[in-house]
């Protein structure tokens, strides 16, 4: 009997219901984003020994004849600016992500070589104006000139000189030693919720060459920003998809002829100066500062407190003070 009665008492038990898989897989799904170290430069998790590194900076040139370059998508920060009249060149950051193919690399600026002091990162170029040359020297500069150090790169048959230096990010890493990056270099935030975003924007930047014209057209659904160069999607020959970005940050700067030196441009990246943020398909406007040669460019608010950035990829917009930027509510390029 007291057996049955047992038996009876647990028929009559309450019915545990087991915890559902989803919510178990989302619980350990935010555990694991909360324990993931994120790169100081995109703001994205990744392993923690990428991202003690010194990010890669790579120069890549934008000539209309040679697009599509290799290897952009993959950068988490591409700074692009004059080289010298109105042709644009780009700086490649790469800082936790790897790309199997860059280029192609050309030359070095010394506005860009600022830029890249300023986050404490090994630089890859193939030579460079005597301005350029000279700053890497005097400011010690963790270079990687493809004349001095070849093996880290490579030049491919069947592309016209000097378009066919192309490079990839493991062979130059074991070329120096990356260890020990600088600080976080920008502040992130979490994308703007679906529900709040607008429509589509369209913003361009007139290089006053009509081949070098920026349009970015803003794309609600994934709170990113397509490139178009001339007109063009400007695509990845890498991964033959249409670059985009998750914030594009426009730096007005004094823009001048060195006397004597050319086509070559001095292009002022020490100091101060206006900027506009365009993220979450809306803008802010404010100033960027930097300080010394070492220190990474900062973008303030108006109120100067540090903007905040979308994870993801950034572009830096590097134009001169009478640069015509237009922003549209809609359309396309």
């Amino acid at each position: 009997m007291v057996g049955l009665a047992g038996l009876i008492y647990w028929f009559n038990l309450p019915a545990v219901k087991p915890p559902k898989k989803v919510a178990k897989k989302k619980i350990i799904k935010k555990l694991v984003k909360k324990q993931l170290p994120t790169d100081p430069l995109d703001g994205l998790p990744a392993d923690a020994a990428a991202i003690n590194r010194k990010p890669l900076a790579v120069m890549i040139e934008n000539l209309v004849n040679i697009r599509p370059q290799s290897g952009l998508s993959k950068a988490s920060l591409v700074v692009e600016a004059l080289s010298e009249g109105g042709i644009t060149r780009f700086m490649a950051v790469y800082g936790s992500h790897e790309a199997d193919r860059v280029g192609p690399v050309r030359s070095a600026r010394k506005h860009f070589v600022a830029m890249a002091a300023g986050i404490d990162a090994l630089y890859a170029h193939a030579g460079g104006s005597i301005y350029a040359l000279r700053a890497i020297k005097d400011w010690g500069i963790d270079d990687l000139d493809e004349f001095a150090y070849s093996q880290g790169y490579e030049r491919v048959p069947g592309i016209k000189a000097p378009h066919n230096l192309f490079t990839n990010t493991q062979k130059l890493r074991k070329v120096k030693d990356d260890s020990g990056r600088s600080n976080q270099v920008f502040q992130f935030k979490d994308d703007l919720a679906v529900g709040k975003r607008p429509g589509a924007q369209k913003v361009t930047i007139g290089f006053k060459e009509k081949d070098y014209d920026v349009a970015w057209q803003y794309q609600p659904a994934s709170n990113a920003y397509l490139r178009y160069n001339a007109g063009q999607p400007h695509m990845d020959a890498l991964t033959n998809t249409q670059l985009t970005a998750k914030n594009i940050v426009v730096m007005f700067t004094q823009t001048s002829s060195i006397p004597g030196g050319g086509l070559v441009l001095d292009i002022n990246v020490m100091g101060a100066g206006r900027l506009i943020l365009y993220r979450d398909g809306e803008f802010v406007e404010g100033t960027w500062e930097k300080s010394a040669v070492t220190s990474p460019v900062r973008f303030l608010g108006a109120d100067g407190t540090e903007l905040k950035l979308n994870r993801g990829q950034t572009w830096l917009e590097i134009v001169p003070t009478d640069t015509q930027i237009g922003a549209a509510a809609t359309g396309g390029p």
